[in-house]
């Protein structure tokens, strides 16, 4: 029973960012060029890196055709979920931080670059387990997929925004 209200959780949190981001699409002016160019972008992000990795990972973590299920919830739930919590907390944290430390001379320059990578990676590496619980994982190669198709999602998200 968690399992499935665990799932359902997942899947209505990506439902509610992919609703989100219709409703931004369409504010877009339908007169300028705003709908090509995002149709191109799209383009071009399926096209350089999302379709030939994800055929990459599928074609060599691929276990009897089993990961390919897993690789694509992950890339789902990797691109539609993460982006904007870590948005918030990287912000909050670095906020904190420097209320904390204002003392600290630099801080505000290096803070960039130290609150980020921690933030997304932790959100990334607590999703993948997440779906290793969820999607009850055996293998260390679908793991493996589990854990590229979060990381490509999430990438994909950051390149899309």
């Amino acid at each position: 029973m968690k399992r499935y209200f665990l799932l359902l959780t997942l899947c209505l949190l990506s439902l509610w960012r992919v609703v989100k981001e219709v409703l931004i699409l369409l504010t877009l002016s339908q007169e300028s060029q705003q709908w090509l160019s995002f149709v191109l972008a799209i383009i071009i992000l399926l096209i350089v890196y999302v379709i030939p990795i994800s055929m990459l990972v599928i074609w060599f973590f691929g276990e009897k055709g089993q990961t390919w299920k897993e690789y694509c919830c992950a890339l789902v739930f990797g691109a539609l979920i993460i982006g904007q919590p870590a948005g918030w907390l990287n912000t909050k944290l670095s906020d904190m931080s420097l209320a904390a430390f204002s003392r600290v001379s630099g801080l505000e320059e290096w803070l960039p670059s130290m609150i980020p990578p921690l933030v997304e990676e932790s959100l990334k590496m607590l999703l993948a387990i997440l779906l290793l619980y969820l999607l009850r994982i055996k293998t260390i190669r679908q793991a493996l997929s589990v854990g590229a198709g979060v990381g490509l999602g999430f990438q994909l998200s950051e390149d899309y925004t």
